[in-house]
């Protein structure tokens, strides 16, 4: 009598802790059905207008809350985008929207709605090397244009270009740069193929760090390993369509901590990683293939597990995640291979009404 109840306390205990994740995490769907031109979602990105982009499988899509208006390639039209699988967009100069396809690099201009094709021939324009393009940041005074192979180059409000690394320095390293990104005081970071790690003061145009500590775990170097920045300054660090789970960067510590789904506590659901962000609580978000979103808690060093419940609409409507993406109203949105777009809004269990700022 006693083991029973105590086996109906855990069979409780778990239920109650299942349930109270299902509650605490309440997703909303957008799918094919909602107007989304594919469910498979490869990246996502808010513009300056509010417009949510979200680029898929067959089609980029971008959506003011209500509708969505999708951009695909027309072979009789030159002004169309060039590809319909989306990898990547990003905020460039002028507002507009740079777009990695698998065939080039396509620039939505906010103001004609028209896709310029020739992005190779705007980098010309400026000085810059037309081929090897990572990403774009932007800070507060420069937009910086990362280069596998080139290095970095600043474009102030002047529309002056300036190195920032030194080209000639970057191939004595041997290694390309696959991930860049700034911190809270607008420092450069960037992360090399072969797990260098370095630091840039973008304004100054200096190295303030140069550090082999993440070259040194073991590392899987089939692919270069992605970087993510919290707004501790630490780094994050993973690689896509492996299983080399993650890797947490201190600078103030220079200390480096591993997270997989073997670790005894905690413990990832899975060690495929595809994305992370963090919330306003300052959660970090991790979005795996095949097993749902893993919310890290910092101070208490826990993992929760968030996954698809087939008899919850609510819950994630599918546990392989390819994107996650924070907007500046602390909305987390995720990408799904299979299922469309998840949204989760920690201050409501609906959907908030997205207006860009023409309306």
């Amino acid at each position: 009598m006693h083991l029973l109840r105590l086996l109906l306390i855990m069979l409780f205990i778990g239920y109650s802790s299942v349930f109270a994740q299902t509650k605490d995490y309440q997703f909303t769907r957008l799918d094919i059905q909602s107007g989304l031109s594919n469910n498979q979602i490869n990246c996502i990105f808010k513009d300056a207008k509010g417009f949510m982009w979200f680029g898929t499988f067959s089609g980029l899509n971008r959506y003011d809350g209500y509708n969505f208006k999708i951009f695909r390639h027309d072979e009789m039209d030159t002004t169309s985008i060039s590809d319909n699988f989306i990898n990547n967009c990003f905020e460039g100069p002028g507002d507009k929207i740079w777009i990695k396809t698998q065939s080039a690099y396509n620039i939505y201009d906010p103001v004609t709605e028209k896709i310029d094709r020739k992005a190779d021939r705007f980098l010309q324009s400026l000085g810059l090397p037309s081929e090897g393009l990572v990403t774009i940041l932007r800070s507060k005074k420069n937009f910086y244009f990362v280069y596998a192979q080139a290095g970095i180059y600043a474009l102030d409000e002047k529309g002056k270009i300036t190195p920032v690394t030194d080209a000639i320095a970057n191939k004595q390293v041997h290694s390309p740069i696959t991930s860049a990104s700034l911190d809270s005081k607008n420092y450069i970071w960037i992360l090399r193929h072969n797990g260098i790690i370095e630091k840039f003061d973008g304004e100054q145009q200096k190295n303030l760090l140069h550090t082999t500590i993440f070259q040194k775990q073991n590392l899987q170097l089939q692919f270069g390993y992605l970087m993510f920045i919290d707004n501790q300054d630490e780094l994050w660090l993973y690689q896509r369509n492996t299983l080399s789970g993650l890797y947490r960067y201190n600078p103030s510590r220079n200390s480096v901590l591993y997270y997989s789904q073997q670790s005894a506590s905690p413990s990832l659901s899975n060690n495929a990683i595809n994305g992370i962000t963090q919330d306003n609580k300052g959660l970090i978000w991790i979005a795996t293939d095949h097993g749902g979103v893993n919310i890290l808690d910092k101070e208490s060093h826990t993992i929760t597990h968030v996954e698809n419940s087939e008899t919850d609409n609510k819950s994630i409507a599918d546990n392989v995640l390819n994107a996650i993406y924070k907007d500046n109203q602390g909305i987390i949105w995720l990408g799904t291979n299979k299922k469309g777009i998840n949204i989760y809004d920690e201050n409501s269990n609906r959907f908030p009404l997205y207006h860009h700022a023409g309306k």
